[in-house]
């Protein structure tokens, strides 16, 4: 089951990633297409920061799923070494 969540929650991180990165691209390429921003030109440009904002956004909280998800995993496998580690303890008196 953690495997299966880590796996989608990386899929999305990744997708929104690359997303956001095509989008970005695609900005760039109307502030370098050599035109000025007026007219037509503006109106596409604000509508291409709207979508690149709305990227940034499905990213940023894809990756704030992820990472959530990523430190909950460390916290539960520290709980898990300090579990083991007394344990170890433990039976290790009884030994000695």
């Amino acid at each position: 089951m953690a495997e299966r969540e880590a796996f989608l929650l990386e899929k999305a991180f990744s997708e929104a990633f690359a997303e956001y990165v095509r989008e970005v691209k695609n900005t760039l390429e109307l502030l370098t297409s050599g035109g000025e921003l007026t007219g037509t030109n503006l109106e596409a440009f604000n509508r291409q920061q709207a979508v690149e904002r709305e990227a940034f956004d499905k990213y940023r909280k894809a990756r704030r799923a992820y990472f959530a998800f990523i430190q909950r995993a460390g916290g539960l496998a520290l709980v898990m070494a300090a579990d083991f580690c007394r344990t170890l303890q433990s039976q290790s008196t009884l030994l000695w």
